[in-house]
């Protein structure tokens, strides 16, 4: 099986995903914890019904993914690994996302987010990978922009641009971007099942 997932990982670095911009500043509806862990056990209970797993590679999140998901009874059966790779050092180390990507279009862009998201199926041999990257703020000309890629279940293949826009805090910034990446998951396990 880790031969297959390297395949998987060799196959997603040689095609472009599909990359979907969505609209700025927009809501999801789930930005309270509750209603975020509703839907984790949605998906959870979709991913054991279509037999798959999932792992994620968090950036500006440091980890709020993973933790929502694991707060859920019962994750271990689908949620199986999570590196936090805040620097561009770890985010080659840890996940394979190649040094001239991060020097030719930086640690926050569609190319890191879909390196990041190969990278999570293929070291963690997961069937699913979520990656987040993006700027949290307080400061900076781009203050929430964020990058969720997705790689599988059946080959595919998936980022999604945000952007929060700069009146929101730091962690309203996080939040968002955990509820985006759990509304593109849950899509995901919708259309495989």
């Amino acid at each position: 099986r880790r031969k297959a997932q390297y395949a998987q990982y060799a196959q997603y670095t040689k095609i472009k995903p599909r990359v979907l911009s969505a609209s700025t500043q927009e809501d999801s509806g789930i930005l309270d914890e509750t209603s975020m862990l509703v839907e984790v056990e949605k998906i959870r209970v979709l991913a054991i019904a279509c037999g798959l797993t999932v792992g994620t590679g968090e950036s500006l999140t440091g980890g709020m993914l993973m933790s929502l998901f694991t707060a859920v009874a019962g994750s271990s059966a689908v949620f199986h690994a999570s590196a936090v790779t805040y620097t561009d050092a770890v985010k080659q180390i840890a996940l394979g996302v190649r040094r001239r990507t991060l020097l030719k279009h930086t640690a926050v862009s569609a190319q890191t987010a879909a390196e990041m998201a190969a990278g999570v199926v293929a070291k963690f041999a997961v069937d699913i990978g979520v990656s987040l990257t993006g700027f949290a703020g307080p400061t900076g000309d781009r203050k929430g922009e964020v990058w969720i890629g997705l790689a599988g279940p059946h080959g595919r293949f998936v980022v999604q641009q945000h952007n929060f826009g700069d009146h929101l805090t730091r962690q309203e910034v996080r939040l968002r971007s955990c509820a985006a990446a759990i509304d593109m998951l849950h899509d995901a396990l919708k259309d495989a099942a």
